[in-house]
């Protein structure tokens, strides 16, 4: 759902400017990526844009060699401002949104559930957790912050995520949390269904893209919405912009706060 919405914004650009678009997966493999990236050389595309790259500083002997206009969507990796020309959202930001909307409500055990598959927007997430939580006045507990292990960032595995971290949220005495991303959200929606616990009566419950199920899910999940489109259609305009030999400028997007039903007023104990 994520980058489905993220090809719309390439593909609509890319149509206007008389391009096609070839598509490849990498996994999460940087390796692989590579290995992508340099068949999309072979076959003489004239750019490449990558979503969630790994690509590192490792690399840059042969990114050097390629010589292809690149331009990175969300990377992974920390050492994206040196390599290659990039489109990110503030992931640092939407966190502090999240945060600083439960404090509003009164919660003060408010937990982090991260992904490990998705290193770099995990960290800042993180940072963005601690930071809303210290300008608030409120302590830092590690106990309250929950990274799942995993490689496939998929779905799936998000969601398998959510509902296995809850009993660790709940063994921390959290009143609310606040979710990598909104599959990891329906993971601890389902879990919190199956145990009973009501939301967002007994736990209030934030999540993170604002993907298309994050309204249909009962409740109705706030999040913080990233905008998709405007990655994708953005990213190919830099790239439309190094093609005609002007210069290309990396862009920091501002996320934006979805408030629906899954967070409430923390209740009287």
């Amino acid at each position: 759902p994520f980058w489905g919405d993220v090809m719309k914004g390439v593909e609509e650009v890319a149509r206007e400017s008389g391009f096609s678009v070839i598509l490849s997966a990498s996994h999460n493999d940087p390796d692989q990526e590579m290995m992508v990236i340099e068949t999309f050389r072979r076959r003489r595309v004239d750019g490449i844009l990558v979503a969630a790259s790994r690509i590192t500083g490792n690399y840059k002997a042969r990114l050097d060699h390629i010589r292809i206009p690149t331009v990175l969507i969300n990377s992974q990796a920390e050492s994206e401002a040196g390599l290659l020309h990039w489109v990110s959202v503030d992931d640092r930001k939407g966190a502090q949104l999240a945060v600083e909307h439960l404090l509003r409500l009164g919660h003060r055990s408010i937990g982090y559930l991260g992904i490990s598959s998705r290193p770099r927007s995990n960290q800042q997430r993180l940072l963005g957790y601690q930071s809303a939580l210290a300008a608030a006045g409120v302590p830092f507990y590690d106990m309250r912050v929950v990274i799942t292990s995993g490689d496939e960032a998929s779905h799936e595995e998000d969601v398998a995520a959510g509902q296995a971290s809850l009993p660790r949220l709940l063994g921390a005495g959290v009143t609310a949390v606040f979710c990598y991303n909104d599959m990891t959200a329906v993971g601890v929606l389902m879990a919190c269904r199956e145990q009973g616990i009501a939301v967002p009566g007994e736990l209030s419950v934030t999540g993170y893209d604002d993907i298309r199920i994050a309204s249909y899910v009962t409740p109705p999940l706030t999040t913080v919405q990233q905008p998709k489109v405007q990655l994708g259609s953005l990213a190919t305009l830099v790239m439309m912009d190094l093609l005609n030999s002007r210069p290309g400028r990396n862009h920091l997007l501002e996320p934006t706060l979805m408030l629906r039903a899954s967070t409430a007023p923390l209740a009287a104990s």
